[in-house]
């Protein structure tokens, strides 16, 4: 038995379960199934529950509520004892058998009950059915992410003339005025776009997006028209966008040098597809239970603080005065070589000046930062 459960906006709840059982099995399978009906809706005391599948009861007659066979006899009482009615009162087998169930204990939330002939929805000696469950949801809209589409970017709009800008500052103030002018040029010469989900897949662009809309539509058209005309139509256009997105992926995958980006848009599919997140929703630390995006940050940081050793107390006195070893060389030719082999793959640091910039703009940004490092 598989169970769902889904909190509302209210906070009220309703489970949505599902079972099948073969018709052959005894009296341990039937107690191991109410059982565990007993444990979800007694013991929770769920005010809204569905029960969906094949119980393969036979001899069942629902609208009498008894069958000539114990074990579905019994079936049927703890049904009636859980308060669960059938919503299915038509044959849903091709013997015109009642052999598929829609048990509630609420019927007031199920409407447009209905169920088709056999083999409509696939080949099956069981007949299709649908049904609407009357609930209030509201669905959670995605977080929209600003993010800078570094693809347009106009790079030769980015070279400044730097010397005149930090001449004879002090280093943390040159450092800030350097940050400063080069985050107001990024504005003016990058492009942004917003970001709509994090699990969408990466090669999915405009290009996808439309030509999906149009199938979409010409879908939608086949569906009201039924003509021969519109079905083609709409193959033609599903064809076409298949091949389209594996051309994308195939493109966004393997057209690079780089293993390292490889790696990256190869983990980027896996989590577009498994739609899987890698902090959890609901944390708990300490005793501490959170969903809150910031007190769970605060939980992370706490956790990792806590694994450092206290800060010694020595005061032991070094002099660096006369050592020469460890000189470090910042003239511009070393931070430009620095700068063209950064990975452009890594979230930026602190600073938030992202890899792709210190690439791309090696040439202008290795001067201001060499005058920062000698100050």
């Amino acid at each position: 038995m598989l169970a769902v459960e889904l909190i509302l906006n209210d906070g009220s709840k309703i489970v949505i379960s599902t079972c099948y059982r073969v018709g052959t099995l005894g009296n341990e399978n039937r107690n191991e199934i109410t059982c565990a009906l007993n444990k979800l809706l007694r013991k929770k005391r769920l005010k809204k529950f569905l029960l969906i599948g094949d119980f393969n009861l036979s001899n069942a007659n629902w609208e009498n509520n008894n069958s000539s066979n114990q074990i579905e006899q019994d079936f049927l009482d703890e049904f009636a004892r859980l308060g669960l009615l059938q919503c299915i009162n038509v044959p849903t087998h091709s013997k015109g058998k009642t052999l598929d169930i829609l048990l509630t204990n609420s019927d007031n939330c199920i409407n447009n009950t209905q169920v088709f002939s056999c083999n409509t929805a696939c080949k099956s000696d069981h007949s299709a059915i649908t049904f609407d469950i009357k609930l209030k949801v509201q669905r959670k809209k995605p977080i929209k992410i600003p993010s800078f589409n570094y693809k347009r970017a106009n790079w030769e709009g980015l070279n400044i003339d730097w010397i005149s800008v930090l001449d004879s500052q002090e280093p943390d103030l040159a450092w800030l005025k350097f940050k400063s002018i080069l985050f107001s040029f990024l504005e003016l010469h990058i492009p942004k776009i917003t970001i709509k989900s994090r699990n969408q897949a990466p090669w999915f662009d405009a290009e996808c997006y439309e030509k999906c809309r149009e199938k979409e539509r010409l879908h939608s058209k086949f569906k009201r028209t039924k003509l021969l005309q519109d079905e083609l139509k709409f193959s033609t256009c599903r064809r076409e966008f298949k091949r389209l997105i594996r051309a994308k992926m195939r493109d966004n995958l393997y057209c690079t040098n780089d293993s390292n980006s490889i790696a990256k848009k190869f983990w980027s599919h896996f989590k577009s597809k498994s739609n899987s997140n890698r902090i959890p929703e609901v944390m708990k630390h300490n005793n501490l239970v959170a969903s809150d995006n910031v007190v769970k940050a605060n939980m992370f940081n706490n956790y990792f603080s806590g694994q450092f050793s206290i800060s010694s107390t020595y005061d032991t006195h070094i002099e660096f005065s006369s050592d020469n070893q460890f000189d470090i060389d910042f003239s511009c030719s070393r931070i430009k070589e620095l700068l063209d082999n950064v990975n452009i793959n890594k979230a930026p640091g602190p600073d938030g000046i992202h890899g792709i910039v210190l690439k791309f703009c090696s040439n202008s940004l290795c001067r201001p930062l060499s005058i920062i490092f000698k100050l």
